[in-house]
This record gives structure tokens, sequence and C-alpha cells, in this order.
């Protein structure tokens, strides 16, 4: 079973920038990350009118919501440009899926993706399997996929803070690596990497064993 890690947290707290970081670590380390990001598009002004999605390797990138109008479904003020976002979503999933990837970065399981049911039935398969190491930002508060991903077992769900999100990205590469397969890596494999060890007093003792630390995990809810 690889690891599955999803990140969490309020709007502008710096999940995206988590991501970024742990795609130049992998790159630094010779991995290649796979996946895709999102960014916001802001106005003349400063003011946000809608979210660009981009693929990791540069290729593609589009609307994945603007507040110009058009049809589709809507999100509060902006409307959700499926159209241009699901060509470029789905096939990293469908690599992932197909064992293509060696690891899969996504930003993010939110309430504009799940929207296209291509992407919550690929994103939910995802999830079950555990066949690619996945690291993907989710949506603070949200029903459907949202919360049932958050309830999996074996999924690891963290919380970015301003008090961790400039030290965690390391620690998320390691446990993402720990899933990497000796024929990706050319290396000996090691094994799994506790996130937050080294830490010690600010650390986890193990996943899913938090101490009083800055890491923030999130408990998971009985419904």
């Amino acid at each position: 079973m690889k690891p599955a890690i999803l990140i969490t947290g309020p709007p502008g707290i710096g999940k995206t920038t988590v991501c970024l970081r742990v795609c130049e670590l992998l790159r630094e380390r010779g991995h290649r990350p796979d996946g895709f990001l999102t960014e916001e598009i802001r106005g003349a002004r400063g003011q946000r009118v809608g979210f660009t999605m981009a693929s990791l390797d540069g290729s593609r990138s589009g609307s994945l919501a603007t507040e110009h109008g058009g049809s589709g479904p809507r999100v509060g003020k902006y409307t959700v440009t499926m159209r241009e976002w699901e060509p470029i979503a789905l096939p990293a999933l469908d690599s992932a899926l197909a064992g293509s990837s060696e690891v899969l970065v996504m930003d993010e399981i939110g309430k504009m993706e799940l929207f296209s049911t291509g992407f919550v039935d690929r994103m939910r398969r995802l999830l079950h399997s555990k066949g690619t190491p996945l690291l993907a930002t989710i949506a603070l508060n949200g029903g459907g996929l949202i919360a049932e991903a958050k309830q999996m077992p074996g999924v690891t769900l963290l919380t970015i803070t301003h008090e961790n999100r400039n030290s965690i990205a390391q620690d998320i590469v390691d446990q993402l690596l720990s899933g990497v397969s000796p024929a990706h890596t050319g290396e000996t494999p090691q094994a799994p990497v506790a996130l937050g060890k080294g830490l010690g007093k600010g650390g986890y003792s193990g996943v899913g064993q938090p101490r009083r630390s800055r890491w923030k995990p999130v408990a998971k809810s009985a419904g």
C-alpha cells in the first residue's frame, strides 16, 4: 500500500505553496512528480477573479473557474469551466491509475472539482487502491468525496498552519518516497519515514500518533 497524504487548511494558508516545494524537493532527489496545481487569477486591482489549472510538466493549462459568467456549474460567484480543466486533470489521474506515475501531486480535491463525475470516480479509485504515492490538497470543509476521502483507511490527513507551512514539505517527501519502488529509484529501498520523524518535541512519534506538535493532524469524525 503506497502513501496517500491529504493536506488541508483555510484558503490562503499555503497548501499550493507546500505542493510546489514538495515537487522541487522530489526533482532535487531525481524523481519526476506527475499531476496538476491550481493558482488564483488576479484582476487589475489585485482582486481574485478566477482560478487556473496547470499540469506539473507545463504542457497544459486552462481555466478552472471564472467570475466572468458563461455556462457551467457555479460555486459562489465563480463559474466552473469544466471543459478546460478536465483535459488537464483526468489524464493525470488515468496515468496514476495505470501505474505510469512515480508520484502524483494534485491540487485540489475541492467543491469545483466535485462537479466532474469523471474526476470523482477516478479520485475515489486512486484513494482506495493506493497504488501510486499521492499528495493532494483537500478543502477544509465540504461533503461528498471531500468528507469521504478524509475518512478512508490508510489516508494521512494533515492541516497546514502558519507554524508548519515552511517546514512540512521535507517530511512529506520522505513519506512519499517510502512508497516508491526500487525499480523507480534505482536505490535500495528504505524503511518508511514517519511524518515529523527526528523533530523531537515538535514532531510525531509515528504516523497517527501525534504528540503536542506543530503538525496538527485532523481528527477524523464519526460522521
